[in-house]
């Protein structure tokens, strides 16, 4: 018998049953031995004193021992190999869904005893790498990401799997010509299994090259944030499923430091002085600040967590009616289009957040509260449409443009406002998931139609005529949600005949 070493958590009779081999082997003389030479199928008759069993062998690992005098003995060993090798796969494929699983959920209650401040930012990414370096062992990793300054700074890393160290965001920059600020710029993955040949690959002089080096852009949704840099993994290759384990922790990586990036933001913007002085004029500033007069400093200096609808419009097919305009008639025809909707979103005691090309992006009850803010928003989004029929789209049509019309998106729940930018220039605006969701919401609206959460649409459905139908089991975030989609004009939809 052969001395390989033996597959010693193999269930040989387990194995049999629940692949239904017994049945086959009933066609054959044969004994089917345990590498403990344990009878565990026998059929007919076979002279055990005078035939050598044959060893299953898979993997340099010893499976089982077959004995038959059988003409088709070649057959049943090879059958027996390529079940046993299928029923492997099988095994292992179930052992990394459960492991993926445990991660997932692992991450999840992370994810959220940092949402409830159950643990600091820095100890979830200890936590993040830790997990890391359980299935991929390396010597060093280390994460940089874009600060205030929009350079790559060194926020914190791991060594030797175990010891964690904190970066500096300000001092240790990354040069822009680096593979990992390509990685960046680019949202590309790379894997050097030789960087002194890679001529992008810059290392500190004083230290040693290492052996490999792999980068992982970190981003959240689809903004770039950061990077992941993995010196020396003592894996030789990434498997697809590595792969889809790193993405994983990426996604969560790419979670926390939103919420870092958010802080160094605030704290930054924080330290600006006459913050809405340098964008509007003094009359604005003078109605929506009450000002401290001991303390000198206006309430927007402080970033605040208030309830805010938020709305989203964009032109469908924006780039392609703008390639049928010279510029300067495309600038009138904007124009036309801010005239006539911005007037809806401030009479209606709406902010307008900023205009980004052709789109609009506003809020109600920041910075001033108002009264029922959802029912207000919903009816200036109503009143927006019918506008774009009555007075936008005619205009544009007789500059040659047959249709246009605009997509909104409503969302209503807590965000982040206060003012971010910089020294010469910042914005009074507002972030969260419910912007997010929002602006998503807007990019799923055809011309003249109104999408708005289901959050939303249950603050103002007995006050408003019903939708015009509902999108059922819209995904996002992994979540399902009913969309109520109101259309008040019967525009068509122009952007069918192109998509």
């Amino acid at each position: 018998m052969s001395t390989i070493n033996a597959a010693k958590y193999f269930d040989l009779d387990l194995f049999l049953r629940e692949r239904e081999l017994k049945e086959f082997f009933n066609n054959f003389n044969v004994e089917i031995h345990s590498i403990y030479n344990q009878i565990f199928f026998k059929n007919g008759r076979v002279d055990m004193e005078n035939i050598d069993g044959i060893d299953i062998i898979i993997d340099q690992q010893h499976y089982a021992v077959v004995y038959s005098e059988d003409q088709d003995r070649d057959l049943i060993c090879t059958m027996l190999s390529k079940e046993i090798k299928f029923y492997n796969e099988e095994l292992k494929k179930e052992a990394l869904i459960e492991q993926e699983n445990i991660l997932a959920k692992d991450i999840d209650e992370l994810l959220e005893m940092t949402s409830s401040q159950k643990i600091s930012n820095i100890e979830a990414l200890k936590t993040l790498l830790s997990f890391l370096s359980s299935h991929f062992p390396f010597e060093r990793c280390s994460i940089y990401i874009e600060n205030v300054k929009k350079d790559l700074g060194h926020l914190c890393g791991i060594r030797n799997n175990s010891e964690f160290y904190s970066g500096n965001l300000e001092e240790e920059i990354l040069e822009d010509d680096t593979i990992a600020s390509v990685a960046f710029y680019n949202q590309k993955i790379y894997i050097l299994d030789n960087p002194s040949e890679n001529s992008l690959f810059k290392n500190d002089p004083e230290k040693t090259t290492p052996k490999n080096f792999s980068v992982f852009p970190i981003y959240y949704f689809k903004t770039s944030l950061g990077v992941l840099n993995i010196s020396n993994c003592y894996l030789k290759n990434y498997s697809p499923y590595d792969i889809k384990i790193i993405n994983r922790v990426i996604k969560a990586l790419g979670h926390i430091i939103y919420q870092i990036q958010l802080k160094e933001y605030i704290d930054f913007n924080q330290r600006v002085s006459n913050d809405l002085k340098s964008y509007v004029s003094s009359s604005i500033y003078t109605e929506i600040v009450n000002t401290d007069e001991d303390e000198g400093k206006s309430e927007l200096s402080q970033a605040k967590v208030e309830h805010a609808v938020c709305l989203f419009a964009d032109i469908r097919s924006f780039t392609s009616l703008s390639e049928k305009l010279d510029p300067a008639e495309l600038v009138r025809l904007l124009n036309v289009y801010f005239d006539t909707l911005s007037p809806v979103i401030i009479e209606s005691g709406g902010t307008i957040d900023k205009y980004v090309g052709d789109m609009i992006s506003a809020f109600w009850n920041i910075p001033r509260k108002i009264k029922d803010p959802e029912v207000v928003a919903v009816k200036a989004a109503i009143k927006m449409q019918k506008l774009m029929v009555d007075k936008v789209a005619p205009v544009w049509k007789d500059a040659g443009v047959p249709y246009m019309g605009i997509g909104l998106g409503l969302a209503s729940g807590k965000v982040l406002c206060g003012n971010f930018g910089s020294k010469t220039f910042n914005n009074y605006t507002a972030i969260g998931d419910s912007c997010e969701f929002a602006q998503f919401l807007e990019s799923k609206a055809r011309p003249g139609e109104i999408w708005i959460s289901e959050k939303l649409f249950l603050k103002v459905k007995n006050t408003l005529p019903a939708p015009k139908r509902v999108e059922h089991g819209l995904t996002y975030m992994k979540k399902r949600f009913n969309i109520p989609v109101f259309k008040p004009s019967d525009y068509p939809d122009y952007t069918k005949s192109s998509s």
